[in-house]
This record gives C-alpha cells, sequence and structure tokens, in this order.
C-alpha cells in the first residue's frame, strides 16, 4: 500500500465523540498500526446524516507510512479500517478517496481538480468564507475554459448551481499589517496582489460575473461596505425557507426508501406525500405576487416614467437634440463604465435651458446601451413629491426593477415594520440596494425646484451614497439644477456642465420644426428664410423662450398678424417680455370682469398645494360666495388652452400647470418701473392664498356636506359633479387659510373669519378631544384679534382646535380620521366614499360617476397620504394599503418592536411569530404571550407602576396627582381661565397662574456688579425664576453669561 501514502483520505463512521484532531490520530494509529507522526488530520466536521443515531465524525486525513492493516479492494478507491480483537469500539470504520465525485488534492495530473463524472449527478453549490471563496473563483474561471480543458469537465459544469460567498473581497483588502510580515518572502506577490491597489480581485471577479452569473444563481452574504449582494441573503433565505423545507423532506423521504428497501406500499405512500407536496410548492407564484404587492404599496413611490415620457415626447419637434452634451468629455468621462473618474457631475443651466429634456436624453442613452439606471425629476408645487423621502421611494421602486432579487430584502423590511420616513432606515436600505448593483446610474433633475432644506437633503443622501461606495464609480449621479448660488454649495467640487449657446443647435432645429407648421398654415411670408436665426438669437440658449414665441406665433389669425410679431421693434428681447406678450393675448380682447376672473384663476394655479385637475378649478369657479351656494351656470365654456393660450400647460390627466417654473416666477415677482417704483406683481401669493381659502371654507359649509345628508341625496350631488373639489378643500383648507390671513384688509378679514366660523359649527364634533395649541397655531389666528369685541373666546378656542388638528392630520404626524378630531369632516368623507363606492357598475349612474370622478374610486382616508385623492381601481389594492396605516395584528411577545406596531394580516404576524421567536402556536408558548396588546402589563412588565389609566384616553400615569391634573384636559369647558389681560384661556389653574405671573414686574434679572466692580450678564429681565434659569442652561447668550457669573 506504499502507493496510497500522500494522499488525501476520508475517513467516515467515527465516533462522533471525537472532537480533537489529536484524538483521530491517536485512533487511526492504533487501528492501523501507523505511527502517530505519520499521521495528519486536515479537516474534522460532524457527519451530515440525518439517519444516524447517534451521529459519527468524518475526517480527512493524510498519512506519512505504508497501510498494511486495510480490508477492501487494493486496486480500488474504498477500504474497511476493522476493530482489532482488544478494541471495544467494535464499528468498521471506512477509508475512501472519491467524495462523492470531486477530489481537489488527488490528481496530480491536473492543477483543478480530478472528476469523476459518474458521480456528478447531484446538484452543486459552494459555501465559500474569505479567501477561500478567492480560491473557488479561480477554479470556476479555469473551469469555465473549455478550450484549455476539454469536455471532460461538462458534466460538473452542468452540475454547478451556485454559491455562496461569506466575507469574500471583491474590491480588495487592507494588506498594511501583512506586508511586513512577508515583506522579502515568496507570498509577497500574493499579498500584493489581494490589497485594494491592485486589480487582481477585481478583475477576477469581472472574469468570474461574465461566465457564470447568467447559468447560476450567487449570494454575497456578511461582507464590507463595497459587497455587492450584502445583507441580501438573509432575505432571500426567508423568503425560499419553504422550498428549502420541502427540498429536505423530499431528500429525506428518497434516501429512507432507497436505503430501507421499502415495500411498494411504502413507494405509493411516499408518491402521495410528494404530490401533496408539490401542491403546496405550486403556491409559491400567489406567494411572490402577494410579496410584489406588499412591497409595492410599502414603497408608495410616485410613477416618474409618466413624467419621463413627458419630456422625452418634447424631443419629437428637434432633430438629435442634446449631441453636444452627449459628445462632451465631461460627459463621456462621467459616462463610460470602464474609468475611475469622478463619479458625480453636475449640469446646470438658467430656468427654461431644456435641462429636463436634456435629462431625458441622457437617461435613454445610457437604458441604450444596457446600463442600470434610475431617476427623478422633482417638481415645484408638490411637497410631498419634492421630499428627500419621496426621491428615495422611486429610487428603490425602479432599482426593484432592475434587480428582481431585491425583492424579498424589501418584503423583509416591509415585513418587519421598517419605515422609509426614518431617515436612518431608508437610507441604509437605498445604500444595500445601490451596491447590489455591479455598476448604476442616477440621474436627478430639478433639484431647483425643491425647497431649500429638502434640495440639500436630496443632494447630501446621495453624495453620501457615492462617497461610502469603496469600488469609486460602482455608483454614478448626476444631478441637474439651475446655479443659483445655492446649489454650488450644495455641489461643491463636483466638475460640472453649464448650459449656454451649446444648444443654439438644437434651437435652430426645433424651430425648423414649427417652421413647417407655420408654412402648413399660413403659406410662405417674407421673414420666413430668417425665422430660425432671429428665434435662436433672441433666445439665448433657453428653449423655453423658442417653444413659447413659436406657439405665440402659430396662435396668429393672419399672414399680416404674423409679420408684424416678427418686426425688430417689437419682438421680445428677454423671456419676460415674452410672457408679457403672451399675457397680453391673454387679456386680449377680454371684459375687465373677465380678466379678474381669468387672473384669479392663474392665482389658484401658482398657489395650488398641487396640481389641480380642470374639475376641480370648474368646481371653485361654481361657488358663490355672495349667496354661499353652488350655481352650476357658472362653469367655465372655454378649454384652458382657450383662456391661458401658451400660458398653461393642460395635461391627459386633466390637471393644469404653467408651462414652466419661470413662468411663475413672471407672475409673482414685481417689476421696477423706470422711475425706481415696483410695480404691483400681477399674482400675489397671499390674494391666491385667500381666494382658495374661501372658497374651500365656504364649499364645505354647503348644506350638501352635512353629516345628515341621506345617501340618496349625496348620489344626487355626485351626479351633479358638485364632490369634486371636496378631497382637495378637505386637505388643503387649513394650508390656504394660513397662507393668506397675513396683511388683509379689515373687510376681508372679517369674511374669512366669518367663513371659518360658520364651517366649525357645522362640522364641530362633540367628541372632541382637545390637543395643545402651539405658538405657530396661535399666530396663524393672531389676525383675528384685531377687533376681540367681537369675538368670544370659547369661540375662538374652537378655531385655535381646528386649525390645529387641521395641521396635525395633514402633517407627516397625522395619525388618520378618529372620534377625538375637532371636526367631523372626516365622518363626512367616510360616508360620501361609501355612497361612491356602493355603485353598481353595470348601473347607468356609473358612466357619469367614471367620467366625473375618474376610475379610482378607492381613496386613502388620511389626508396626509397621497392616495387620499389619487384612489385606488378596486378595493382589494385600498385595503392592502391602509394596512400601512393601521395594523392590527400586534406581535404577543413582550419587548418586541412588533408589539406596538403591527401586522395588516394575521398570517404576516404568524410568519414573524415562526421567524423571528420560533413560535409556531402562541397558544402553547412558554414565553409570556397575551391574546391582545395590553398595555398595562407591558408598562408592568418593564418595571412600572402604572396603576392609574385616564378613562378618556391610553394614557396611564404613576402618580395620582399627575393622573388628576391629566384628567382636567379632557373637561368640557375650555376655557375655565382666562387671562384678564390677554385673554389667553387656560386648561389648568396651575399654569394659568404662572402665565398671570409674566404679566408682573420683572423680577429676575441676568447681570450684577462683581466685588471688584466689573459688570457681568447680558441685563435681560424675567417674570419668573424658572424662565431665567432656562436662559442660563438653553441660550447661547446665557450661557455665556453663566459662565461669567461670579461664584462668590
Amino acid at each position: 500500500m506504499k502507493e496510497l501514502a500522500r494522499r488525501v483520505f476520508r475517513v467516515s463512521g467515527l465516533p462522533g465523540t471525537l472532537e480533537a484532531p489529536e484524538d483521530i490520530v491517536e485512533l487511526l494509529s492504533n487501528r492501523l498500526g501507523v505511527r502517530e507522526k505519520a499521521i495528519t488530520v486536515r479537516s474534522l466536521a460532524r457527519s451530515l446524516g440525518d439517519h444516524e443515531n447517534p451521529p459519527t465524525t468524518v475526517a480527512t486525513v493524510m498519512f506519512n507510512a505504508c497501510l498494511r492493516r486495510i480490508d477492501g479492494n487494493q486496486d480500488g478507491d474504498e477500504w474497511h479500517i476493522d476493530p482489532l480483537d482488544h478494541n471495544l469500539d467494535r464499528r468498521r470504520y471506512i477509508l475512501d478517496t472519491h467524495f462523492r465525485g470531486l477530489t481537489p488534492l488527488n490528481d496530480s495530473s491536473h492543477p483543478q481538480a480530478s472528476y469523476e463524472g459518474t458521480m456528478c449527478k447531484t446538484p452543486l453549490a459552494f459555501l465559500a468564507h474569505s479567501l477561500g471563496g478567492l480560491v473557488v473563483k479561480q477554479a470556476m474561471v479555469y473551469l469555465a475554459d473549455e478550450q484549455s480543458y476539454g469536455t471532460e469537465y461538462q458534466p460538473l459544469r452542468d452540475a454547478i448551481r451556485g454559491a455562496i460567498f461569506f466575507g469574500v473581497p471583491s474590491q480588495g483588502m487592507d494588506v498594511s499589517d501583512w506586508k511586513a510580515i512577508v515583506q522579502g518572502n515568496p507570498n509577497e506577490n500574493m499579498i500584493r496582489n489581494l490589497s485594494i491597489e491592485s486589480d487582481f480581485i477585481s478583475k477576477l471577479t469581472e472574469s468570474f460575473n461574465g461566465i457564470w452569473n447568467e447559468r447560476c444563481k450567487f449570494f454575497w452574504a456578511y461582507e464590507q461596505l463595497m459587497s455587492r449582494q450584502v445583507n441580501l441573503f438573509d432575505s432571500w433565505f426567508k423568503g425560499n425557507k419553504a422550498e428549502f423545507e420541502q427540498i429536505s423532506f423530499r431528500t429525506d423521504q428518497n434516501r429512507w426508501l432507497i436505503e430501507g428497501k421499502s415495500s411498494q406500499q411504502a413507494l405509493e405512500a411516499a408518491r402521495i406525500r410528494r404530490t401533496i407536496s408539490d401542491r403546496v410548492l405550486e403556491g409559491k407564484n400567489e406567494a411572490a405576487t402577494m410579496r410584489r404587492d406588499t412591497v409595492k404599496h410599502w414603497l408608495s413611490a410616485f410613477d416618474i416614467q409618466k413624467e419621463h415620457f413627458t419630456h422625452r415626447g418634447k424631443r419629437h419637434d428637434c432633430m438629435n437634440p442634446g449631441r453636444w452634451l452627449l459628445k462632451s468629455q465631461k460627459f463621456i468621462r462621467w459616462a463610460r463604465s470602464d474609468t475611475s473618474w469622478n463619479p458625480l457631475l453636475w449640469l446646470s443651466g438658467a430656468p427654461g435651458a431644456g435641462k429636463s429634456v436634456l435629462a431625458s436624453i441622457v437617461i435613454d442613452r445610457l437604458k441604450k446601451r444596457g446600463a442600470s439606471v434610475a431617476y427623478f425629476y422633482c417638481k415645484h408645487g408638490d411637497e410631498k413629491r419634492t421630499s428627500v423621502e419621496s426621491v428615495t421611494r422611486s429610487i428603490l421602486a425602479q432599482l426593484l426593477v432592475l434587480n428582481p432579487d431585491l425583492l424579498p430584502y424589501f418584503h423583509d423590511k416591509a415585513q418587519t415594520g421598517v419605515s422609509l420616513a426614518s431617515p436612518k432606515d431608508s437610507e441604509q436600505i437605498l445604500g444595500t440596494s445601490l451596491r447590489s448593483f455591479e455598476r448604476v446610474y442616477l440621474v436627478l433633475d430639478g433639484l431647483d425646484e425643491c425647497g431649500r432644506d429638502a434640495r440639500g437633503a436630496i443632494a447630501r443622501r446621495f453624495r453620501k451614497m457615492v462617497d461610502l461606495e469603496i469600488k469609486v464609480g460602482s455608483i454614478r449621479c448626476l444631478f441637474i439644477s439651475q446655479d443659483d448660488g445655492v446649489a454650488a454649495a450644495d455641489f461643491h467640487k463636483i466638475p460640472s456642465i453649464k448650459i449656454g449657446n451649446q444648444n443654439n443647435e438644437d434651437i435652430e432645429n426645433f424651430v425648423g420644426q414649427w417652421q413647417q407648421q407655420l408654412v402648413t398654415k399660413f403659406g410662405p411670408f417674407s421673414q420666413l428664410s430668417r425665422l430660425k436665426k432671429i428665434i435662436s438669437n433672441r433666445a439665448k440658449g433657453l428653449f423655453i423662450f423658442a417653444e413659447l414665441f413659436a406657439k405665440l406665433l402659430e396662435q396668429q389669425l393672419s399672414i399680416k398678424d404674423l409679420e408684424d410679431q416678427l418686426r425688430p421693434e417689437v419682438l421680445p428681447v428677454e423671456l419676460d417680455s415674452l410672457y408679457e406678450r403672451i399675457l397680453d393675448r391673454v387679456h386680449e380682447a377680454r371684459h375687465p370682469n373677465t380678466i379678474r376672473r381669468i387672473d384669479e384663476i392663474l392665482g389658484w394655479i401658482v398657489c395650488a398645494r398641487r396640481p389641480l385637475r380642470w374639475e376641480e378649478i370648474q368646481t371653485a369657479v361654481c361657488i358663490d360666495l355672495e349667496e354661499r351656494s353652488f350655481d352650476d351656470r357658472r362653469r367655465l365654456v372655454e378649454s384652458p388652452k382657450e383662456m391661458f393660450h401658451s400660458l398653461v400647460v393642460y395635461h391627459s390627466n386633466t390637471t393644469v400647470e404653467l408651462v414652466h417654473g419661470t413662468a411663475r416666477q413672471y407672475l409673482t415677482k414685481r417689476k421696477t418701473l423706470p422711475n425706481g417704483s415696483e410695480e404691483r406683481p400681477l399674482i400675489k401669493v397671499d390674494e391666491g392664498n385667500f381666494s382658495l381659502a374661501m372658497r374651500c371654507l365656504t364649499y364645505l359649509s354647503f348644506p350638501a356636506f352635512h353629516l345628515s345628508r341621506t345617501e340618496e341625496d349625496i348620489k344626487s350631488d355626485l351626479r351633479e359633479g358638485l364632490h369634486q373639489l371636496y378631497d382637495y378643500a378637505t386637505a388643503c383648507w387649513a394650508m390656504h387659510l394660513e397662507g393668506g390671513i397675513l396683511n388683509l384688509e379689515e373687510c376681508d378679514l372679517a369674511r374669512l373669519h366669518k367663513a371659518l366660523k360658520i364651517l366649525v359649527e357645522l362640522h364641530w364634533s362633540k367628541s372632541h378631544k382637545p390637543i395643545q395649541i402651539t405658538k405657530e397655531v396661535r399666530k396663524v389666528l393672531s389676525p383675528f384679534e384685531r377687533f376681540p369685541g367681537n369675538i368670544k373666546p370659547k369661540q375662538h378656542n374652537r378655531l385655535l382646535q381646528a386649525v390645529a388638528w387641521a395641521k396635525k392630520q395633514s402633517g407627516s404626524s397625522g395619525k388618520g380620521p378618529n372620534d377625538k378630531d375637532a371636526l367631523t369632516l372626516w365622518k363626512v368623507t367616510a360616508k360620501i366614499r361609501s355612497v361612491l363606492e356602493k355603485i353598481d357598475t353595470e348601473s347607468n349612474d356609473f358612466a357619469i360617476i367614471e367620467e366625473k370622478y375618474g376610475a379610482r374610486r378607492y381613496k386613502c382616508p388620511r389626508v396626509n397620504c397621497y392616495y387620499y385623492y389619487h384612489g385606488f381601481k378596486d378595493l382589494g389594492q385600498r385595503e392592502r394599503h391602509t394596512g400601512k396605516h393601521t395594523r392590527p395584528y400586534l406581535c404577543v411577545v413582550v419587548g418586541c418592536p412588533k408589539q406596538a406596531f403591527g401586522y395588516a394580516v394575521e398570517e404576516e404576524l404568524r410568519q414573524h411569530l415562526d421567524g423571528m421567536h420560533c413560535i409556531k402556536d402562541p397558544g402553547q408558548s412558554v414565553m409570556p404571550i397575551y391574546s391582545t396588546f395590553d398595555k398595562q402589563k407591558v408598562l408592568k412588565s418593564r418595571g412600572g407602576n402604572a396603576s392609574f389609566q385616564c378613562p378618556e384616553c391610553d394614557q396611564t400615569f404613576t402618580r395620582k396627582h399627575n393622573f388628576r391634573r391629566h384628567k382636567e384636559s379632557h373637561t368640557a369647558d375650555q376655557d375655565r381661565f382666562i387671562c384678564a389681560k390677554c385673554t389667553k384661556p387656560f386648561l389648568r389653574k396651575d399654569a394659568y397662574e404662572r402665565h398671570v405671573r409674566t404679566h408682573d414686574e420683572k423680577r429676575f434679572s441676568c447681570g450684577g456688579i462683581r466685588r471688584d466692580g466689573r459688570k457681568w450678564g447680558c441685563n435681560r429681565s424675567f417674570s419668573r425664576k424658572d424662565a431665567l434659569k432656562h436662559h442660563y442652561t438653553n441660550t447661547k447668550r446665557g450661557q455665556m453669561c453663566a459662565k461669567s457669573r461670579p461664584r462668590e
């Protein structure tokens, strides 16, 4: 047996009690009669055979000696190690070299492995850790080379299904600590190849991905930040757990049938069990659909693709636009996938320069090259859309489409209650998702359309995503905005491309297309040959100028009018003069009253909290403020295009918006006259908000919206179109009240106060629970205090509560409709929508209702939700969506986060209990289980003594006096204590007395004189001692005063 020396063997059947290599060496030395020094144990592991009881141990060993005491075929690859007479353990051990088909160390004729093709019928998957993963990758790269290694290994190639890599470096490692150790040794080159500076690992990864990714499934887990699919393995495993259990069950059954030489009855029973198992697995596709639906509602992303199609459509009037940008060296370096040049780029330009169209060109060019691209178009006037949360949600939704393997990860986050409203969680999820791509491009357009805070947050988040990526360039981001000074700070040190006269060629091509339309309409005219040059020179790189001027020319009635517009002395010089020309045409030959109505509607479009639908505008027009009634005869007979010409855009979803952001700037800014004075802007924002506030308040006070309205009357109102403004009015009345109450004349202020008072009286809730009135809310209604004689404190407090509740519900902290709300509008909303949803789709009424209100009649009840007005097409979608807001199925394990924030459906709770707490039957669990969420018990289990619980709300207290004082906040008399000097109401006596002292002499001052005669402090005075203490501890000036305060 000398030929077996120095070969690698597997020894199986060893006692499971052996846990150290020394024990194996001693046992084999005894059985084989070989010196212990001649035996080397390479590895030791527990056997995977579930049928073994007790379990056995498997070892890989090498011998540096001849083996004599073995039984078996001397020419084969398997031998038996029989016990000796004096051995107490009478079991036979098996020595072999075949390792079930793969013997990587026994074939000296091949650098990779020897392969026994007859054994490789079982699918293979590798589990590799750390540097071992590099060995597996290199071996698989060699294995894929059929030209070098022939077809002998084809069965092995076909058998490989994938691998799981744990902590395998994919971009290089920090080897600074190793360099000193291996300096001058043969391993120095190997360590150098593992460093970040070397391209060995990246090239190996690229070769590996190019060969195997399409054929197999690979997962990377528990790696560094540069990992391609870090954190995705756990979610993937959970999502496929049921399938793995079924495969394991089948394997155990098949092994039992083979080893047990079963009867025909047993085989039939196994066949039946397999049929049942197949039926279980048939539900996999249905479960995947449910997961996708859950994730879709969890993301709740804006459909940004429609916006992209809109900007793409604008390119149809221009031949090959944006070529100058695509040929720019800065853009080429940014877009190239084989460079590590700066992955950030900033494209800037003046308003109206065509930045959004260029963004659509970049997106389509990258997609055409096969790149992974996610994008977002920010838009002014929709606060819910122009936030870092909305951008993140949309980007994540697009990444999921590009990489479906993210679905288990997103579903896991949705199931565990992770909220994308949390900056920390959304940032972590975005980073993980982006790193799942080898390379991904992000295009963020219109950042100047966002508010200052939102713009800064978006820039910081996506710059951070790029900065955290170890492999420079795998995440590449293009920011697009105007250079307004603020942007320069947000995009500091980022390479930039500024749009100037480079797009003149595009403008000329655009004008050429419109020139053909003008010739078709008017025929040849005198200025035809010079039209391109005239418009392109006047445009100065602004696409919006060329577009508006071309449309203005097309709207002329005759060739004479057209040529008059092109005369040098009347040609518009800049964009504002062009807007003035369009506005003159809007006002042309109109009665002054008509002009005032048109300007008022323009004010609504400018000040709307979201884009208004034309039906909503028509309903607002029909509101008669004087008669406080709805007059359908007031509906406008002209279309938006006929009324406003090219100043607005009328979209296919019937929303009406200004043609461009520059139009808003023109309409709302003050013009400087030649004498230096400022002219009143055409649209005053506060007046626009006042107009909308008056119409919303008056509209919601109609008898048609009283809670006592019958279902038959509501159905009749729906048919007449009375409710077309309802969603907008209920969500935005307080916002317009806040924006329009300042700077009002007394007569207008009195009208606004009366409208608000009528609304509150009509919809005041008897079950109302007061909330704290903030300084912000008091400031909003402070103008009403100009005429205190006409305002009763109790009445004013109701107005404060109504506005405070409206602001709370429309803000991010809004919890949705409940009995504690100040107004009953939410009940009216629920009643109206119930009638709307009950209308039979087969009835004649349904066609009328669908025409007036659209197909999405199932809407979310929360006013702060996008789907409050957008809605869903069927009830199931709405119910799944509201599960985001209302999750009644709570975890029963004390201390689990899901105990307070549960699940929408019971099945999700069961999956959570099984996956997180290993509880399959909560009723039989030994853990502290409660059938319902008992807040009192939870508080006590955490060490509290919450023995006092408020009967009006869920709050609990450990002290009786705190409980008694809290109960006073629920009293029906909200004005028990009113300050005689300022009429401010208070719920509690102690708060009232503390407030009264603020009107007394200010006895506590910050400052004094030291013993050495020097002064200290700022000399500010306070009425109360606690206010002085707050000054010392919570203000910067006060903290400086406290430091200088003498200690004597």
